[in-house]
């Protein structure tokens, strides 16, 4: 680990892209400016620290019921590239889309279909759910999104659970996806499933 003493209004430079100046110094806390490409994303990490486990555990349950992937061959199928990987999740970019049911999708990864999360619509289980602010945080550009966020079901048996702070964005037409974090500490990383709800996903 580099270790590097700064003063305010001081900066580091890594891989010659990313700029983070010290913008502000108040008591214990440092504001950082961070100027980096926009398709480049920047956690805060202890959010991403939490957001990798999360898609750890929503993928090892789908793999744990692999047997049951038979099904999804039937499904309406597209090709989603993630660009930067979905945190958890290994370095697969390539992943396929499958109709699971009417309210349900999986996304496998194209390599490794023992890869698999399984994502539904998140306006159907909150109507106000901040879709805008999720297409804002896509760090690619594009103008016709569909937004989604990853169900967990745990092993146990317990209630599903879905995570609203990290939702996957997708550009339909270039069919490119990126999972982002939202910085609202009103959306939980596992949000209880409502079983009443018929959530729909738009198939990119």
């Amino acid at each position: 680990m580099l270790l590097l003493r700064r003063r305010l209004g001081e900066s580091i430079v890594i891989g010659g892209n990313v700029r983070i100046t010290i913008s502000e110094l108040r008591g214990g806390a440092v504001r950082l400016a961070i100027q980096a490409p926009s398709d480049l994303p920047v956690y805060r990490g202890e959010l991403l620290d939490v957001l990798v486990p999360e898609n750890e555990s929503a993928a090892a349950r789908a793999h744990a019921h692999e047997h049951q992937s038979e099904h999804l061959h039937t499904g309406e199928l597209s090709e989603i590239s993630f660009p930067h990987a979905i945190p958890g999740l290994g370095q697969h970019t390539d992943y396929l889309l499958y109709d699971v049911s009417e309210s349900i999708r999986a996304l496998v990864a194209k390599h490794d279909r023992t890869i698999c999360v399984l994502i539904t619509d998140p306006v159907a289980l909150c109507p106000s759910y901040p879709i805008e602010a999720a297409v804002a945080r896509y760090p690619f550009g594009g103008s016709d999104f569909a937004v989604a966020v990853v169900l967990r079901r745990p092993a146990d048996g317990s209630m599903p659970t879905v995570n609203l702070a990290a939702p996957i964005v997708i550009d339909l037409e270039a069919r490119r996806g990126a999972q982002v974090i939202l910085d609202d500490t009103s959306l939980p990383f596992r949000a209880p499933l409502i079983q009443s709800t018929s959530p729909e996903v738009q198939a990119p």
